[in-house]
C-alpha cells in the first residue's frame, strides 16, 4: 500500500461495521476555503469511484475546529523566518512544470520554479520553466522536444511503458489492457524489438531523474524566496484513472521527493486544476454574461485539450447574491471529472509514423532518415494550428524536399485518429440532455485546442445550446503565461484546503433519496437529514423493493426557519451528488439519520438505520450503524468516504 493506515480500533454499535517568476492573484477573505481530497479509482466516466490500492490524496491539516477550539482549521506551519508555501506539479505532454503558491493576506502569490539549465528572460524559446520531458531511455539524456524524431521519446509516454512491462494483464481489468494495447498498437513509433532495445532496464530511474531536476530547483527557489513545503498538488489526466498508472507514478515521485512523506502527495485531475485556477482568481470580468438577464453562469465547465489527452470537468458555481459584483463564487463538482485518450502529440506521432516509413525506403541509411525526419517535424509543429484533415505538405531542405500524406483519404485518417475521439467526448458532455439550458461557461484550454479545426468544432457545439457561452484561455490577458496555468491551479487547490468541519458549517445538506420511488412515500423530494448541525431522523415506507442513496447538496440555500417544517426540508436534487449508495432494501419500514462527528483526531459520519422489514421479526426491529470516516476532494470540493479505511460494500447488507 502507498500509505500509512490509521490502525485504530471504531467500534459502530448494535450490527455495526468498523471501519521565479512572482505573480498574485486575489483570494478574497470571504470565498470559503477549499477542503481536502484523496484521489480514487474511477472506472468510466459515469460510474461511481471504487475502491483503489491506496493511493493517497488527501491533506492531513484537515482539522474540526469548532470542536476543539484550541485547533486552527487550516494551521500554517512555520519555520522560523520562512513562509509556507505549496507546491504545484504538472506533468505536461510537453513539458514538466513547478509552482509554489504563498498566501499572504488575501492575495496568492506564486513563485514559479524555473529550469536551472535554461537561460532566463525567456531563453530557449521562453521555455525557461519548462523542465525536459522529452527522454532518450538508451542514453539517459533528456531535452525539451519530443519530436526530436529517432529515440527520444515523452517521459509521460514512457511511463505508459513502465506500466506495461510491470503489469500482468490478468491482474488488471479489461479497462486497462484495452487501454494498453491501443496505446502500443497505434501510438508508439518504435516496434516492438527496437522498444526492448532502447527501453532498457534503467528507464525508470531515467524519469526518476528528470523529477529529481524539478526538486532540487524547487529546493533552490525555497532557499531563495525564503520558503519552504511539505505538500505538494500533482495532476492526473482522467486516463491515469487505475492503480496501474497511478501506483507507478506515486512511486516515482516519492524516490524523486524525499523529503515529503507519501500522505503528503495529493493528486488532482488536470482540469480540476485549471477550474481552481480561474475560481480563484481575478474571474468577475471573464464570467460575466453580457446579455439577458443572467448576468453570471451556474455552470463552468473545463475542457482541457493537451496534447495527449483531453480532460474535462463542470462545476456548479454558488455566487454571493449580497455582493454579487465583486465576490467570487464558491464551487464545486457533483460528477466526476472525464476524460479520452488522443491530441496535437498523438497527431505528431501518426505523421511521423507515416513520415518514417517512406523515407526508410528512399534512404541509404539511418542517419540520414533521423535528419529529414528531423526537419519534417519541425515542419509540422509550425503548420499544425491550421491541420484540419485535408491533404497538408511538409517541406525539407534535404532531399526529397518535400512530403505529403498519400492522398485525401490518407490525411483525413492522420487527423481522425489523433482528434476525432477526444472531440467526440467533449462534444456529448455539450449535448448531453440534463441541464442543456443552464447557463454555462465552457472554457477551452490546452495546446491542442490551437488547432483551428478542433477549436471551431468545439464552438459550433457550444453555440447550439441555449444560455451557453465559451472562452478560449489563450485569449484572456489576465493569464500571464498559459503553461503555468495547471501547475499554479494545483498550487491554488492544495493552499486552498479546509477542513470537513468547514464543508458542513458552509451548508451541506444530506438527504434520502431513491430514484426507484415515485408518489406518496416521500422519497422523490429528499428529505434532509443533517444540516448545519441540526440532525433529523427520516422515517418512510418501502411498498415494494427499492435502491437507496444518500445525496449531498454544499451551500443549501435553505434557512434554519424552514427547515422546521419537514414539508420544506427539501435539498435541490439537480445541484446534488451521490454521497452514499445503500444499496436495495426489501418492502418494510425504516428510519434513517446520519450525523457528522470528531472522534480519534478524525472525521466521521455516523449513519443508523432501523429497520422493520416485513418478512423480519415486526416485535424486534433491526438497528445498523456504520461509523464512515471521511474526508473533502481538492479537486471536486465534496465530501467523500475514505474507501481504503471504509468499504462501502458493507452499506448494501447483502
Amino acid at each position: 500500500m502507498l500509505r500509512d493506515k490509521h490502525k485504530d480500533k471504531r467500534h459502530a454499535g448494535r450490527k455495526s461495521s468498523d471501519s521565479s517568476r512572482f505573480n498574485t492573484t486575489d483570494a478574497s477573505p470571504e470565498t470559503p476555503r477549499r477542503p481536502t481530497k484523496k484521489r480514487k479509482e474511477r472506472n468510466g466516466a459515469d460510474e461511481q469511484p471504487v475502491p483503489q490500492a491506496g493511493l493517497r490524496s488527501k491533506c492531513e491539516r484537515s482539522t474540526e475546529g469548532s470542536m476543539e477550539p484550541g485547533r486552527s482549521a487550516n494551521p500554517k506551519r512555520r519555520k522560523i523566518g520562512l513562509n509556507q508555501a505549496y507546491l504545484g506539479l504538472d506533468n505536461g505532454s510537453t513539458a514538466i512544470r513547478a509552482s509554489l503558491c504563498v498566501e499572504v493576506g488575501d492575495r496568492s502569490i506564486f513563485y514559479d520554479v524555473r529550469d536551472p539549465e535554461c537561460p532566463p528572460q525567456g531563453a530557449n524559446n521562453g521555455q525557461d520553466f519548462d523542465f525536459p520531458s522529452a527522454l532518450n531511455p538508451s542514453t539517459g539524456q533528456t531535452g525539451h522536444d519530443a519530436l526530436r524524431a529517432g529515440e527520444w521519446l515523452s517521459v509521460k509516454f514512457l511511463i505508459y511503458e513502465l506500466v506495461r512491462r510491470a503489469t500482468d494483464d490478468a491482474k488488471v481489468d479489461k479497462d486497462v489492457q484495452s487501454l494498453l494495447r491501443k496505446t502500443f498498437k497505434g501510438d508508439l513509433i518504435l516496434k516492438e524489438k527496437e522498444r526492448d532495445k532502447i527501453v532498457t532496464d534503467r528507464l525508470r530511474e531515467h524519469i526518476v531523474e528528470c523529477f529529481r531536476k524539478v526538486a532540487k530547483a524547487t529546493e533552490d527557489t525555497c532557499n531563495r524566496e525564503g520558503l519552504f513545503y511539505d505538500s505538494i498538488a500533482v495532476t492526473l489526466p482522467v486516463t491515469w484513472n487505475t492503480p496501474p498508472f497511478q501506483t507507478m507514478y506515486a512511486a516515482i515521485l516519492e524516490e524523486a521527493f524525499p523529503n515529503i512523506t507519501p500522505e503528503n502527495f495529493v493528486y488532482v485531475y488536470e482540469a480540476e486544476a485549471v477550474g481552481h485556477y480561474l475560481l480563484h482568481s481575478r474571474i468577475r470580468g471573464i464570467l460575466q454574461r453580457t446579455e439577458g438577464d443572467e448576468k453570471y453562469p451556474h455552470r463552468l465547465m473545463i475542457a482541457d485539450f493537451g496534447g495527449h489527452t483531453v480532460n474535462g470537468v463542470t462545476f456548479h458555481l454558488r455566487w454571493n447574491e449580497h455582493e454579487k459584483e465583486d465576490s467570487k463564487p464558491a464551487f464545486f463538482a457533483t460528477q466526476k471529472p472525464w476524460g479520452a485518450p488522443g491530441g496535437s502529440e498523438l497527431y505528431a506521432r501518426e505523421v511521423e509514423k507515416a513520415l518514417r516509413k517512406y523515407l526508410e525506403c528512399t534512404k541509404d541509411t539511418q542517419d540520414e532518415v533521423e535528419e529529414c525526419v528531423k526537419e519534417f517535424m519541425e515542419c509540422l509543429k509550425l503548420k499544425q494550428g491550421n491541420h484540419d484533415g485535408t491533404p497538408f505538405t511538409l517541406v525539407c531542405h534535404k532531399e526529397p524536399h518535400i512530403w505529403q500524406p498519400t492522398g485525401p483519404a490518407d490525411a483525413a485518417r492522420l487527423y481522425k485518429r489523433a482528434f476525432d475521439r477526444p472531440l467526440k467526448e467533449v462534444h456529448t458532455k455539450i449535448t448531453a440532455r440534463m441541464g442543456r439550458a443552464v447557463p454555462t461557461t465552457v472554457v477551452l484550454t490546452g495546446g491542442s485546442y490551437l488547432n483551428a479545426a478542433a477549436r471551431a468544432a468545439t464552438i459550433s457545439k457550444i453555440d447550439s445550446q441555449p444560455a451557453w457561452k465559451y472562452i478560449a484561455l489563450s485569449e484572456i490577458r489576465a493569464v500571464s503565461d498559459m503553461r503555468l496555468v495547471v501547475a499554479q491551479g494545483a498550487a491554488l487547490a492544495l493552499s486552498k484546503a479546509t477542513s470537513v468541519a468547514d464543508f458542513m458549517n458552509q451548508g451541506a445538506a444530506f438527504s434520502l433519496h431513491s430514484p426507484s420511488l415515485k408518489g406518496p412515500d416521500g422519497l422523490t423530494k429528499p428529505n434532509i437529514l443533517t444540516y448545519k448541525g441540526q440532525n433529523w431522523e427520516f422515517r418512510f415506507d418501502l411498498r415494494t423493493e427499492s435502491r437507496m442513496r444518500i445525496r449531498c447538496e454544499p451551500f443549501h440555500q435553505g434557512t434554519m426557519e424552514d427547515l422546521k417544517d419537514p414539508a420544506k426540508r427539501r435539498i435541490e436534487v439537480y445541484n446534488a451528488y451521490d454521497f452514499l449508495d445503500l444499496g436495495s432494501r426489501r418492502k418494510g419500514s425504516y428510519t434513517i439519520s446520519l450525523k457528522h462527528v470528531w472522534e480519534y483526531g478524525k472525521d466521521f459520519m455516523i449513519l443508523q438505520e432501523k429497520a422493520e422489514e416485513d418478512d423480519g421479526d415486526l416485535d424486534s426491529p433491526e438497528v445498523y450503524e456504520w461509523k464512515l470516516p471521511v474526508y473533502v476532494d481538492i479537486g471536486q470540493c465534496v465530501l467523500m468516504v475514505d474507501q481504503d479505511e471504509f468499504d462501502l460494500q458493507k452499506l448494501k447488507r447483502e
